[in-house]
């Protein structure tokens, strides 16, 4: 072999490894631009961060327009108010260390999952008020469960679960539509939690609140909640991250003092750790209940009925609205 022709062929390997690599590795660029000036607040790092959020722009053009016909889709007229939803993968988004393809695949797959699978009605009352999917009543006490659009928590997530007792935020999960593949997990279409915290200085409330409520406290009624949905929507499961994994400095930084809700909830509720995730059902997952002190088995049987009798109202509340059996606006009660 003459010596040109050794050169030629191993130029042309040496480009289609450079054309099989330079998308991921000006990917991870982008992306460790990013977070290195993410809390740097110097103009000179804002520039940083400005040109390698239009260089990711300018680089998946298409794909940025299709997240953005979707979020129109699905805000419609208050689109521009919330046109910012699709362009979240240019911060931190759901998961801290997730590359920017990842979350541009997701954004793109919760939309197109959330325009396909709920009805107008049900839409525009999302992002109207918030959708009430459980309401209990009980003397002077009014509890709610609404299915509604993040505020505060806007990067953990694209929809949001709020549990309110007389009107105080108790409980919220948040959370997004993805394909398992996105975030290399072995399922179809899930839901990815990217946040899940009760609110401060509401100890006695959630007492008061579980009390009320059959002994089930809305962090669990909560969770509950989003198994009926992901049941109703035929998901494959309900992915939680890890504390490690969280889109917050505060919560990544120190895990430890978050694993409570997040690591810790996730195994109670049949979660299987799976590259830093956790993987678990769709329907309530029930503790044995001959692992339980005999003393305690009743009332353990008890509130487990109460567990499967409020998922299964919640999932038939659900499942009317996706039907069209039931308007949006119609009183759960």
């Amino acid at each position: 072999m003459s010596a040109l022709k050794f050169v030629k062929i191993v130029s042309l390997l040496l480009q289609n490894v450079i054309t099989l690599l330079s998308s991921t590795f000006t990917d991870r660029v982008c992306f460790a631009m990013l977070n290195a000036t993410h809390t740097l607040k110097d103009n000179k790092y804002k520039l940083v961060r400005r040109a390698a959020q239009l260089y990711i722009l300018l680089a998946d053009i298409r794909g940025v327009i299709a997240i953005q016909s979707e979020v129109f889709r699905f805000h419609k007229e208050s689109y521009w108010a919330r046109y910012k939803n699709g362009l979240k993968f240019l911060w931190r988004y759901l998961v801290n260390d997730m590359l920017i393809e990842q979350k541009v695949n997701i954004v793109h797959s919760h939309y197109s999952l959330a325009n396909k699978a709920l009805p107008d009605g049900v839409r525009h009352k999302i992002v109207r008020e918030g959708m009430p999917l459980f309401e209990l009543r009980h003397a002077e006490s009014l509890h709610v469960l609404s299915l509604c659009l993040p505020e505060n928590t806007l990067f953990e997530g694209d929809f949001l679960l709020s549990y309110q007792f007389n009107s105080t935020e108790l409980f919220r999960i948040t959370f997004s539509f993805i394909e398992g593949r996105h975030i290399g997990i072995n399922c179809g279409d899930a839901i990815l939690i990217g946040g899940s915290q009760g609110t401060s200085n509401t100890a006695h409330l959630m007492r008061v609140a579980s009390k009320e409520n059959g002994e089930i406290c809305p962090s669990v009624l909560s969770f509950l909640a989003l198994q009926a949905l992901a049941s109703e929507l035929k998901l494959s499961a309900i992915i939680g991250i890890s504390s490690k994994l969280h889109v917050s400095e505060g919560v990544f930084n120190h895990p430890e003092i978050h694993q409570s809700t997040y690591d810790d909830m996730w195994i109670a509720n049949g979660g299987e750790c799976e590259r830093g995730f956790f993987k678990m059902p769709v329907t309530p997952h029930l503790k044995d209940l001959a692992l339980v002190k005999s003393t305690h088995r009743r009332r353990a049987k008890l509130r487990q009925q109460n567990r499967l009798a409020m998922f299964e109202a919640i999932r038939v509340r659900i499942s009317h609205l996706l039907a069209g059996r039931v308007s949006p606006d119609s009183p759960l009660n």
